[in-house]
């Protein structure tokens, strides 16, 4: 748990900046927009989706032998809602609180495996620090580090 010291630092740039704490409730994907698109044909929704159902996943079969062959598959994720505001010359701005994960899988022959250290998470705080000094940030920084 943070110190009284980091406690004071955060307390010192939040009165600063006019803190305020949000409940940000997390909202779904948004439509897509397509202007001029007058069907909507299952082949074509198809090939719009970022994901396949589990069924559907099988092997690519490619011509040839690659020169050099990818030794490595990264795959990673963010997961962040709006957790404050604070106001910077005058304009909101939003503190992102997010997780961020990301995975490794190592080419072995011709087996994808995961070695020890390959998979890294980490909780943190995005905010857009143009025209904040970097004093500030450093105080930010600071309260923040006290409490992991």
């Amino acid at each position: 748990m943070g110190k009284a010291d980091d406690h004071a630092r955060l307390r010192a740039v939040a009165h600063r900046y006019g803190v305020q704490a949000v409940d940000d409730v997390p909202f779904g994907a948004q439509p897509l927009e397509r202007h001029g698109v007058d069907e909507e044909s299952a082949e074509r929704l198809a090939n719009l989706g970022w994901e396949q159902p589990l069924e559907a996943w099988r092997p690519i079969a490619t011509d040839g032998t690659p020169v050099q062959p990818p030794r490595r598959f990264v795959d990673g994720s963010v997961n962040g809602r709006t957790a404050a505001t604070l106001t910077v010359s005058g304009r909101l701005r939003p503190a992102q609180l997010a997780v961020v994960g990301a995975m490794a899988l190592d080419l072995d022959g011709r087996e994808l495996r995961r070695t020890p250290g390959s998979l890294h998470t980490e909780s943190m705080l995005c905010v857009f620090s143009n025209q904040v000094p970097s004093a500030d940030l450093d105080e930010l920084q600071g309260g923040l580090a006290g409490m992991g």
